[in-house]
């Protein structure tokens, strides 16, 4: 291989490896609200982790010892390893979303405080809020969700709060941000 074709494989490597970047940060700032809404995120996040990490490595190892792979692309395929690893909590937290079949489900909390965002670009009235975070307790522990809807009223710290709950398809229950009373 000439020196012309490395350079021409290094520079269509690095920007797909920019154009793969770009396109992950792209999948997660869509599933943000998602994301921040299930509980246990950091197991979810862990496990689909360790899952495709086992799968690339098993991969790579049967596919350079049948010689399938060959170690002239080795960077191409570090890429796309890598690639999978940063986009398993993404796809683990869509299937879990997607792929559920149980039904929602109400879940009490004791209602902590609520706090507001404005999370538009250029939106003009400041005092507009768009994104609210919702603080509240259970059993001696704190969960905060985001919703897009205000306070119906003005509540008292420790007052109830009714959520409607989803049980995931991987077991990781997430709040859809929209339904939710005080009780």
């Amino acid at each position: 291989m000439s020196n012309e074709e490395k350079e021409g494989n290094s520079f269509a490597l690095l920007t797909l490896s920019v154009l793969l970047f770009l396109g992950v940060i792209a999948l997660y700032a869509l599933e943000y609200p998602f994301l921040s809404n299930t509980l246990q995120i950091g197991r979810l996040v862990k496990s689909s982790v360790t899952m495709c990490f086992s799968f690339v490595i098993v991969i790579l190892i049967i596919g350079y010892t049948t010689r399938s792979l060959s170690l002239d692309s080795i960077s191409f395929h570090i890429l796309f390893s890598l690639f999978f690893l940063a986009i398993s909590p993404y796809l683990a937290s869509v299937s879990n979303r997607k792929l559920m079949q149980k039904k929602p489900y109400a879940a009490s909390y004791e209602f902590k405080e609520q706090k507001g965002y404005n999370t538009k670009l250029y939106s003009g009235a400041k005092s507009h809020y768009n994104t609210y975070w919702i603080v509240l307790n259970k059993d001696e522990r704190a969960f905060t969700f985001r919703t897009n809807t205000a306070l119906p009223k003005n509540p008292n710290f420790g007052s109830k709060v009714r959520l409607v709950m989803n049980r995931g398809f991987w077991g990781f229950d997430y709040f859809d941000g929209e339904s939710w009373e005080f009780m």
